[in-house]
This record gives structure tokens, C-alpha cells and sequence, in this order.
């Protein structure tokens, strides 16, 4: 039996950017997940490979290989957005 990780264990940390990285796990469909995706925040741009969503002051990038990069962003409002987002994709 696998145990589902929780979100915040996910989410790593990279000072170098100051952003926070989160793996889907899987490949995804973002023309499919963009109109869930932009309860998130405001998409600035849309393509096959990445979609860039603006949220507050911060932005996440959300990539087909299922790198989600959150920027700008405290950490606890990384874990919340981050946790919407992999409900969205599950």
C-alpha cells in the first residue's frame, strides 16, 4: 500500500530563485487544465509546454512535464495554492 505524500512535503524550497518546487507526477494536458487552472489567478500566457498563471504578487509556472514553480509567493500561500493545484490535476 502507497501512502499519498501531503503537499507540503512535496513542495521544495529553491533559494537560489526563491521559489518552490512541486512535482505532479505525472505528464499533463494544460489546454485541458486551463480554465480550472485560472481560478488561481490570471493566465498570462498559454502553451502546449507551460502555462504562466499571475497570482497576487507572486507567479507559478505550470509545465506539460509536471514542474509547477511557485515565485514569489510566502510559503504558507505557496502550500495552499500549491495544494488547489494538485487537487485540480489529480
Amino acid at each position: 500500500m502507497s501512502k499519498e505524500k501531503k503537499v507540503d512535503d512535496l513542495l521544495e524550497q529553491c533559494d537560489s530563485t526563491k521559489s518552490y518546487e512541486l512535482r505532479a507526477g505525472k505528464m499533463l494536458d494544460l489546454k485541458s487544465l486551463e480554465s480550472k487552472l485560472s481560478s488561481i489567478g490570471e493566465i498570462k500566457a498559454s502553451t502546449p509546454q507551460v502555462l504562466l498563471i499571475k497570482s497576487g504578487e507572486g507567479s507559478i509556472s505550470i509545465y506539460k512535464s509536471g514542474k509547477i514553480l511557485i515565485k514569489d509567493i510566502k510559503k504558507e500561500d505557496g502550500e495552499k495554492i500549491a495544494k488547489k493545484i494538485m487537487e485540480m490535476i489529480k
